[in-house]
C-alpha cells in the first residue's frame, strides 16, 4: 500500500497520517514482452542508464519461472511521468523499442508486449524508518516506502513491524465482555467427530 494509500486508513491516528503525508509517490510504465527465442545477452537483469528504461530482467531466470524468454521492463521515474497520460499501446512500442536497444535484439519481433501503468509505483525519498508504530493506538504501518523502494524494503519493514506488535501484545489485555466471549481453548480446533 502507498503512503497516500495510508492516510484515509490513519485518520484516528494523526501522528502516523502526518508521516505518510509527507512521503510522495512517484509512476512508472512497465513492460512484459514475450519472444520466441533467446535474446542472446550476458545478463538476466540490469539497470539502464540513459534509456526510458531504468530496470530490466529476463523473467525465466527467477526461481520457479516457466522457461518462456519474457522480459518485465521498468521505465524511469522521468520518462514515466514525461508519458503518464499516454495509451498503453504506444508505450508498450516505445518500451519495446527501447528494450531492443538495451539487448541489441532489434530483429526479434516479439509474440506479446502489454505495458500496464503504475501511478503510485515509487516512492523516490523513503522515510528510512522500519516501520511506524503507534502503541498507545495499537496502530502500525509497514511498506516499502517508509525503508527503500523494493520488496526487500517491504519484507523487512512487515517483519520489523511484527516485531513490534509482538513486543507490544505482552501488555495487551482484552476488555472484560471480550474476555467473556472467548472460546474455549479447543473449540476452535477440535477434530470433526467420526460418523462412520
Amino acid at each position: 500500500m502507498t503512503p497516500e494509500q495510508c492516510v484515509p486508513l490513519l485518520a484516528e491516528c494523526e501522528a502516523l497520517a502526518a508521516v505518510a503525508r509527507e512521503v510522495r509517490s512517484s509512476p512508472c510504465w512497465a513492460l512484459m514482452a514475450a519472444f520466441p527465442q533467446r535474446l542472446a545477452v550476458d545478463f538476466d537483469a540490469a539497470f539502464v542508464e540513459g534509456s526510458p528504461l531504468a530496470w530490466i530482467a529476463r523473467n525465466a531466470s527467477k526461481p520457479g519461472r516457466a522457461d518462456a524468454e519474457c522480459w518485465v521492463a521498468h521505465a524511469s521515474t522521468e520518462w514515466s511521468q514525461a508519458h503518464l497520460e499516454d495509451q498503453a499501446e504506444a508505450i508498450a512500442a516505445a518500451l519495446l523499442q527501447a528494450l531492443a536497444r538495451v539487448t541489441n535484439a532489434s530483429s526479434i519481433e516479439p509474440v506479446y508486449a502489454a505495458a500496464h501503468r503504475w501511478r503510485l509505483a515509487r516512492v523516490l525519498s523513503p522515510r528510512r524508518e522500519q516501520c511506524l508504530w503507534d502503541g498507545d493506538a495499537r496502530v502500525g504501518v509497514c511498506g516499502d516506502w517508509l525503508v527503500e523502494s523494493r520488496i526487500e524494503g517491504a519484507y523487512a519493514s512487515g517483519v520489523a513491524l511484527a516485531g513490534r506488535v509482538l513486543a507490544s501484545a505482552r501488555d495487551w489485555r482484552l476488555p472484560a465482555r471480550a474476555e467473556t466471549a472467548m472460546p474455549a481453548q479447543g473449540e476452535l480446533f477440535e477434530s470433526p467427530q467420526d460418523t462412520g
